[in-house]
């Protein structure tokens, strides 16, 4: 990847991790890792190897967590 987010990275996964009980600081960190990811993705300079493993970490994460669909709204009523 680019140089300056290589730096980014690095200096993001160099911080300590936050208290597994602070729910804010860890969806800040979340979002940070994850908009790092995106942006590793989008990079001209990403080899093969490294998209590859991107995407097999992807499916597996994809795999462990599946998104179902959950009706939010009340069936129709019967007609009698």
């Amino acid at each position: 990847v680019a140089p300056d987010l290589a730096a980014r990275i690095a200096l993001a996964l160099g911080r300590p991790e936050p208290e597994a009980t602070d729910m804010t600081a860890l969806d800040q960190r979340n979002c940070e890792l994850r908009e790092l990811f995106s942006q590793g993705l989008g990079d001209a300079g990403l080899t093969p190897p490294l998209s590859a493993a991107a995407l097999e970490h992807m499916t597996t994460r994809a795999a462990r967590t599946p998104m179902r669909y959950v009706a939010t709204a009340s069936p129709p009523a019967k007609a009698t």
